[in-house]
């Protein structure tokens, strides 16, 4: 399991996402990011504070937290994590 500093700021967060490909959208006063991945299909996510989100499949279904250690290692959970984290060093 990688290991992290802790979360990145919202700028950062934002940045490294769009530089990545996720799409940023606000709905009902929650931020939320969404990307396309051929292994799954489209990844929806919630962010939530200090780190924290809910994923889910572009069907609703839900996928992960950010305490979803058996997906460490699947490269949507791993790209999605190196967004909102900062890697310790």
């Amino acid at each position: 399991m990688k290991q992290f500093k802790g979360p990145r700021t919202w700028a950062e967060v934002e940045r490294i996402g769009k530089e990545k490909g996720w799409e940023w959208f606000e709905q009902r006063q929650r931020q939320y990011i969404r990307k396309y991945f051929p292994e799954i299909g489209g990844v929806e996510v919630c962010l939530r504070s200090f780190g924290k989100f809910l994923a889910y499949d572009m069907w609703g279904k839900f996928l992960a937290t950010e305490e979803s250690e058996d997906l460490d290692g699947t490269p949507w959970y791993d790209e999605l994590l190196g967004i909102l984290y900062e890697e310790a060093t």
